[in-house]
């Protein structure tokens, strides 16, 4: 085609030549003319052929044409390259709704900083793999997103540190202790004999050392410092802390024995103030959060609706798909569900209950007259009732994260207040969206 187009176009140019030489060589007219000759219509030319593309390589005079490279780069690399840009644009658009900016001088200072290690910038540019430095810097820039994206997640606000601080005041607070001595006697009469010589003035070590049937009489009944909660038989508890220090109790009866109990010390408990333990708390709270790049950008593929309709790669629309599944853990073993909990606005996550606690070893029992489903251990059970945001207990009410749908037949509900209600303990890990149960102690 492009050959007869080129011929065309010279047989055009000759013609032309022709007729311009022969209309020259026609005898002119002496006369004036009479008027404006009428104008020749303009020959158009057709557009010169395109010039034909450079071969994408040639291989011992064979040509690899751009076609053949191109799909080569779909099928060795595209996944890679497909990757990294649906990576940059879930960046961007995280930072964009979080409101981070990245200045050019920001993106400056880094190039320059890298382009030290490298050697120089044209190192840097060939070490990094892009087409050029406007490609370079988007790729820092986009870097530097997700790094403020990183520090964002890390962060503890004032008011998660102090519900912490609430939730274990028990962590931060020391009891009370006391310095306990005690007799132990398996017979009254001895028991009684013993309180009227500490009474009349006798030591009460040396009365525990002559008297006490238990293992702490060689050592004058000396229990050491303890817990009012350390206190053995719990019987003795609420006697021992209404002691004062010096004062000897009368003897007790608790599991077919007696004890007479002295306190000689007492320490005050104290609780650490706030102020005292934020540090540590915001510490703690910022190392449970995880926050990493691999882990944000992880949690930003799960949120995301992710399309492929490039017919190479349409497995990975599976793929993404499949990172936003939640797992369920028990006792550090994956546990397989025919429907995997879901997450629903705005954030919470929602399992399929009897199917959850049934991989727990609760007992479940659905009763369609009310649609209610009765979820139990040994111990305790709960009543779900479709359509109540509320669990029945024996000992009264439990309120749950929202109300108890019906899905398709299936009861779906906030597993958390269920499981603790039961004795599970229940951590959910943002970062690998994961439910970890932890069965109750036997």
């Amino acid at each position: 085609m492009s050959a007869r187009v080129v011929l065309s176009f010279t047989t055009v140019t000759l013609l032309v030549f022709v007729l311009a030489a022969c209309v020259w060589a026609q005898p002119r007219d002496p006369r004036p003319p009479l008027g404006p000759s009428p104008a020749a219509p303009a020959t158009v030319l057709p557009p010169p052929p395109p010039p034909p593309s450079p071969p994408a390589a040639v291989v011992n005079g064979r040509v690899v044409t751009e076609e053949e490279a191109t799909r080569f780069a779909w099928t060795q690399m595209g996944r890679q390259i497909l990757e990294g840009v649906i990576d940059q644009i879930l960046i961007r658009q995280a930072a964009n709704a979080a409101g981070l900016k990245v200045s050019s001088e920001e993106v400056t200072k880094r190039i320059a900083s890298l382009a030290i290690e490298a050697g120089n910038t044209e190192k840097l540019i060939a070490q990094r793999g892009v087409a050029g430095l406007a490609a370079l810097r988007t790729q820092i820039e986009t870097e530097i997103f997700l790094e403020k994206l990183v520090e964002n997640a890390s962060k503890v606000t004032e008011e998660e540190a102090r519900a912490y601080y609430e939730a274990h005041l028990a962590e931060y607070s020391t009891p009370t202790q006391i310095h306990l001595f005690e007799i132990v006697t398996q017979e009254a009469e001895t028991a009684y004999q013993s309180r009227r010589r500490i009474a009349s003035g006798e030591a009460f070590g040396t009365v525990a050392k002559e008297t006490s049937a238990a293992a702490s009489a060689a050592n004058g009944g000396d229990l050491g410092w303890v817990t009012l909660e350390q206190v053995e038989p719990p019987a003795l508890r609420p006697v021992v802390a209404t002691l004062t220090v010096g004062e000897v109790s009368t003897p007790i009866l608790a599991n077919g024995k007696f004890y007479i109990v002295m306190v000689s010390e007492k320490k005050a408990g104290e609780t650490k103030s706030y102020e005292s333990v934020r540090d540590e708390i915001l510490a703690k709270l910022r190392a449970e959060k995880g926050a990493s790049k691999e882990n944000v950008l992880m949690s930003l593929r799960r949120r995301a609706k992710i399309s492929i309709a490039a017919e190479p790669y349409r497995y990975l629309a599976a793929e993404y798909a499949q990172l936003g599944q939640v797992k369920v853990v028990a006792d550090g073993k994956p546990v397989t569900l025919s429907k995997p909990p879901i997450i629903v606005p705005p954030g919470r996550v929602i399992a399929p209950v009897a199917e959850v606690f049934r991989a727990l070893g609760c007992r479940v029992q659905w009763v369609a007259r009310t649609k209610t489903l009765v979820v139990g251990t040994e111990e305790k059970s709960v009543r779900l009732t479709v359509g109540s945001d509320k669990g029945e207990l024996e000992t009264g009410s439990l309120p749950l994260d929202g109300k108890v749908e019906l899905r398709d037949g299936v009861v779906w509900a906030a597993p958390r207040p269920i499981a603790e209600a039961l004795g599970f303990k229940l951590r959910w890990d943002p970062w690998s969206y994961t439910l970890e149960f932890s069965k109750p102690a036997e």
